[in-house]
Order: structure tokens, then C-alpha cells, then sequence
């Protein structure tokens, strides 16, 4: 069972997060075979399919969990996380398309 989030995605130092309203922001895991693309000035997150999931600036309701744990989360994605871009970390599961 996944836990269940929405907010804003948004970009904040060159980082994407999730935004909450008068919350925390989550810097968003998200699952392996997605990537992110930059079409007209607009960031744009792909699923394995190649699929737009959503764009920076859309309201978006996620699955998954969260954790505090830099080294977890560098374990689950096999590589060290740029310094800026700091947790907590959402792990994304399931995208509410």
C-alpha cells in the first residue's frame, strides 16, 4: 500500500519538488525509466512509456512514501543526488495521471 500526496511540482534550484500548500516541499524519486525533457521552455517528466505525466508549474497527486535518508534514497537510484538538491524525498510510486 502507497501512501498518497498532491501538491504543486515546481522547481527550485534546479531541483523538481513537490509543493504543498503551507507545507514542506518533497524533492520527488521518481521511478526508474522516467526521465525529464524540456519542450517550448517547459519541463516535462516522462513515464517509461515516454508519456507526459505532468509538467512543472500542474497540480499532481502521487503515490509512495517518504524518507529522510540521503543514503537510502542514493541506494534505491545508484548514484549520488546533485548537493542542492536536498530531502525530505518523496518516493514516487504511482503517478494519478
Amino acid at each position: 500500500m502507497e501512501a498518497r500526496i498532491e501538491g504543486r511540482l515546481i522547481l527550485s534550484e534546479g531541483c523538481l519538488r513537490l509543493t504543498q500548500v503551507f507545507s514542506r516541499s518533497y524533492l520527488i524519486i521518481w521511478p526508474y525509466g522516467y526521465e525529464l525533457r524540456l519542450e517550448d521552455k517547459t519541463i516535462q517528466v516522462l513515464n517509461a512509456d515516454g508519456q507526459v505525466v505532468a509538467c512543472v508549474g500542474d497540480w499532481i497527486v502521487l503515490g509512495g512514501g517518504v524518507s529522510d535518508s540521503i543514503e537510502v534514497i542514493e541506494n534505491c537510484i545508484g548514484q549520488p543526488l546533485p548537493p542542492d538538491c536536498t530531502g525530505p524525498y518523496w518516493i514516487a510510486g504511482a503517478i494519478n495521471e
